[in-house]
C-alpha cells in the first residue's frame, strides 16, 4: 500500500443543539481512530512515503531491471542466492506478488543452462540480456528473451567476447558494449556481427588512452596504463553517447579486484556521434554503479559525490549535480514516461552493490 507523503490535521466540528447529542458519544472513538491514522501516515512520511517497494522473493536480485509499458517490471533473480549463480527471469508489478517466468529454453544457444546477466528492455520492446555458458566465456551471446506461458525462449542476437553489457541504438543494429571488471573498464562500438573499434574523438587530450583497449588489447593485457571508461547511455534523440570515465585511474595498478582504482574519481562525458566531438559535463564522481538518460536532457547517475552516495541528477545547462535520493543503489532505470526511477536498493551503505536487495520506485525529484 502506498500512502501519500502529506501532513494530516484533524478538525472536528464543535456544534451544539439536539442534532449533536445523538452522535456525541461517537466522537471520542472517531477522534482516536483518526489520530492513529494520522500518526501512521506521518510516520510513513518520515520514512519516505514517496518510495514504493515491490513484492519480490527473498534472495539476491541482479542490479539490472526492465520496466515495460504494461506496468510490469522484469528482473533476474539469482537461483542459488549469490551473485554469479544462474539467474531466473521474474516479473512483478504494483500491488502484486512477483512470479517466476519459468525455465529458459536455450535450445538455440551453445548450452542448455546459460548464465544470464545485464537485463534490458530493447528499443523494439523485447527483453535482452547477456547469456554465457558455465566455464566457456567465449560462448557469450547477446540474446532476446521472449516470454510465453510456461517459459522463456532465448534467441541469439549478437556474439560477445565476454560477459559484456550492451546499449543498443533505436535501429537495433548497432550500439555500445562495455566491460567493467577487476579494476579495468572499457567501451567499444557494437554491431550484430560483434565488437567494433570505439573510433576517434576530439579533443583526444580529454581521454588520452585507448578506450576500447580492454576489447582489442593483447590477451591478458595489463590495463594499468589506461584510465577507465564505462556505463554508456544514448541520449533520447540518439545523437550523442554519454559515458563515465576516470582519467585519474591511468597509471594506478588494478591489483586484486581493483580496490586501488576505486578511490579515483570519474567524470561524465558527452560524445556527439556525427562530429565525434567530446565534452565534459560533470566531474568528481566516485564508485558509480550506472547511468541513464531521458527526455529534455535528463541524466541520472548512481554513485558517490562529496561523500554522499545515491542517485544524482545532472543539469546539463549549469553542469550541477542534484541529489535525488540518498542510498546504495544499482543502475538507475527510468519508468515508461520518465516520471520515476525503478531501481535495486542494497541494504549496505559501505560499498556499491552489497547487502540484501530490494526493488523500489520513487519520483525523479524528491518532494
Amino acid at each position: 500500500m502506498v500512502v501519500p507523503s502529506a501532513s494530516v490535521s484533524l478538525r472536528c466540528p464543535m456544534g451544539s443543539g439536539r442534532g449533536q447529542r445523538t452522535s456525541s458519544r461517537l466522537w471520542p472513538a472517531l477522534l482516536a481512530s483518526l489520530t492513529l491514522i494520522a500518526a501512521y501516515m506521518n510516520l510513513l512520511g518520515c520514512r519516505g512515503a514517496d518510495e514504493y517497494h515491490f513484492a519480490v522473493p527473498s534472495g539476491l536480485i541482479s542490479p539490472d531491471v526492465a520496466p515495460t509499458e504494461d506496468g510490469r517490471v522484469y528482473f533476474l533473480r539469482n537461483a542459488f542466492g549469490e551473485l554469479g549463480s544462474p539467474a531466473e527471469l521474474w516479473r512483478t508489478e504494483v500491488n502484486k506478488k512477483a512470479e517466476s517466468m519459468g525455465a529458459v529454453d536455450a535450445s538455440a544457444l551453445p548450452c542448455r543452462s546459460p548464465f544470464l546477466y545485464h537485463l534490458r528492455k530493447l528499443p523494439d520492446g523485447r527483453l535482452g540480456a547477456t547469456a554465457s555458458c558455465p566455464g566457456t566465456p567465449s560462448s557469450a551471446t547477446y540474446v532476446t528473451l521472449t516470454t510465453a506461458p510456461g517459459g522463456v525462449a532465448a534467441a541469439p542476437l549478437a556474439p560477445l567476447p565476454d560477459d559484456d553489457d550492451v546499449v543498443w541504438s533505436d535501429d537495433g543494429q548497432s550500439g555500445w558494449v562495455t566491460r567493467n571488471s577487476a579494476g579495468c573498464a572499457g567501451i567499444a562500438a557494437m554491431s550484430r556481427v560483434g565488437v567494433q573499434p570505439f573510433g576517434s574523438y576530439t579533443p583526444s587530450s580529454l581521454l588520452p588512452w585507448n578506450i576500447d583497449g580492454d576489447f582489442f588489447g593483447p590477451a591478458k593485457d595489463d590495463c594499468t596504463g589506461r584510465g577507465r571508461a564505462a556505463f554508456p547511455a544514448l541520449t533520447s534523440d540518439g545523437e550523442a553517447l554519454l559515458f563515465l570515465a576516470s582519467p585519474a585511474s591511468a597509471g594506478v595498478s588494478p591489483g586484486g579486484m581493483g580496490t586501488g582504482r576505486d578511490q579515483k574519481t570519474w567524470n561524465l562525458y558527452r560524445l556527439a556521434l556525427k562530429s565525434r566531438s567530446l565534452a565534459t559535463l560533470a566531474t568528481g564522481l566516485s564508485q558509480p554503479t550506472g547511468m541513464t538518460a531521458g527526455d529534455d536532457g535528463l541524466i541520472l547517475v548512481c554513485g558517490m559525490k562529496d561523500g554522499r552516495r545515491g542517485v544524482w541528477r545532472i543539469d546539463t545547462g549549469s553542469r550541477k549535480l542534484e541529489l535525488v535520493k540518498a542510498g546504495n543503489f544499482g543502475p538507475p532505470i527510468l519508468s515508461p514516461g520518465h516520471r520515476s526511477i525503478i531501481i535495486v536498493r542494497y541494504s549496505s551503505d559501505d560499498d556499491p552493490e552489497t547487502g540484501d536487495t530490494a526493488l523500489v520506485r520513487f519520483p525523479i525529484r524528491e518532494n
